[in-house]
């Protein structure tokens, strides 16, 4: 799960599964919160029609909803500063 969460935080642009593991709820919650605008997304070009939440989208949407960020937060790197 550590690589998992590793590559959340490197996204600019999530598929409904892994915005769905940052809100820690289920894929079909995303897409319907999607569907109804209350997160902002977009369905890709072709037949699949699959779902994409930009970062900013889904970071405003969790700090709205008073979700943690956690998992998607990006690693500051370690200071060496020794005080």
């Amino acid at each position: 799960m550590a690589h998992e969460t590793k590559c959340l935080r490197t996204l600019e642009v999530f598929s409904t599964g892994q915005a769905a593991r940052a809100c820690r709820c289920s894929v079909r919650t995303v897409s319907k919160w999607v569907d109804a605008g209350i997160l902002k997304g977009y369905r890709i070009p072709g037949a699949s029609g699959d779902r994409r939440i930009p970062r900013p989208q889904l970071i405003e949407f969790l700090q709205q909803h008073g979700m943690p960020t956690d998992l998607i937060d990006p690693v500051e790197p370690a200071s060496n500063d020794a005080a």
